[in-house]
């Protein structure tokens, strides 16, 4: 059976929290390009419940194991405040899991089963970075969050694929150490 139609109760908004580093030129019309390097550190699991097949019974659980991406910024400085648009590209690696369902499909208390991949992910937004003393900037953004579909098939849904991916709206908080 296909059971990505069959999930429900989603709990996917969950924090990150990761470093970056990055490089910034601002240019002699007072326009700012540069280049990011972000590596989340931490992301909580998000869970759905099954509803059609096993209502209730059998639950899911997506699992950050390890990402990085790579952005371009680029804005208008005014200041201390550089109001910038930025894309970033990247790779996450996701382990799915589903609890109580064995290989043959069955309905199983205490089974757990999981599948591992590679989603492409990508962000486009906006945000805006205030340089509060000589050597701290802290700044906030707003961006579209994309996880392409990846395969996760485990023994009881084969042949498979079992695809699945992401897309959320990313608000984030940063603050930085200027070297």
């Amino acid at each position: 059976p296909a059971h990505e139609e069959s999930t429900g109760d989603y709990d996917d908004d969950s924090p990150m929290l990761g470093i970056f580093a990055s490089y910034m030129r601002q240019l002699e019309s007072d326009w700012v390009i540069g280049a990011e390097l972000i590596v989340p550190l931490y992301i909580q699991k998000g869970t759905a419940v099954d509803k059609v097949w096993f209502p209730d019974l059998v639950t899911y659980e997506a699992s950050f194991r390890y990402g990085v991406l790579v952005a371009a910024k680029g804005g208008r400085s005014y200041g201390k405040a550089l109001p910038y648009a930025f894309g970033a590209i990247g790779i996450t690696n996701v382990d799915g899991k589903t609890y109580n369902v064995d290989e043959n499909d069955q309905y199983s208390p205490g089974f757990e089963q999981s599948a591992a991949a590679t989603h492409f992910i990508w962000q486009l937004g906006g945000g805006v970075d205030y340089q509060a003393s000589q050597v701290v900037v802290v700044g906030a953004r707003v961006a579209a969050f994309i996880g392409a579909k990846a395969d996760h098939t485990m023994p009881w849904n084969m042949p498979g694929p079992n695809e699945f991916g992401y897309n959320s709206l990313l608000v984030q908080v940063n603050a930085s150490y200027r070297f």
